[in-house]
């Protein structure tokens, strides 16, 4: 078998190139496997709407334009309800904290329903089947991202409702 002496320092060099380079590249897959598992919380996706309706339930009968889109998180339904329209805070509806937010728990109604008043002007209500869930936590990440994609919004008429929200910890 014939071999060129200058070829075989270069097999050589390359071999052990591509031998470093699969050590390093699998000594890396190896510890991914040792990480622990991490927590990926739990996804609300919109379940239907937004769809706009004249009226907001949880004031007294009004005309104020509304859009509002129902959301699954889990096994429970939420619908959040979004006006651009100012509203006036019964003296019946307390005070709610959530972290850093201000809401406030609308009074008189079956399930938990709470407002949140952003300093821009609009509001945004949230009614859930139950107190015991994350609902601090489903609102403050939905406000969160309502935020974001509320500053791309071109037209009034864009809402921006999240099609999927990662609800973490």
């Amino acid at each position: 078998m014939w071999t060129n002496p200058e070829i075989w320092p270069r097999v050589l060099l390359l071999n052990r190139g591509l031998f470093i380079l699969l050590l390093t590249f699998g000594g890396f897959l190896s510890a991914l496997g040792k990480l622990p598992a991490q927590d990926t919380g739990r996804t609300a996706f919109l379940l239907r709407g937004p769809f706009e309706r004249s009226g907001l339930v949880f004031l007294a009968p009004n005309t104020l334009l509304v859009y509002t889109a129902w959301y699954i998180l889990e096994q429970e339904e939420i619908e959040v309800t979004f006006t651009r329209a100012p509203i006036y805070i019964p003296d019946s509806w307390t005070v709610e904290r959530c972290e850093f937010l201000l809401l406030h728990r609308v009074a008189g109604e079956e399930r938990l329903s709470l407002s949140y008043q952003d300093e821009k002007g609009y509001a945004l209500f949230f009614s859930f089947e139950r107190e015991d869930g994350g609902w601090c936590t489903f609102v403050r990440q939905f406000i969160q991202r309502f935020r974001l994609l509320l500053g791309f919004a071109e037209e009034p008429g864009d809402i921006p409702f999240p099609a999927i929200l990662e609800i973490s910890q």
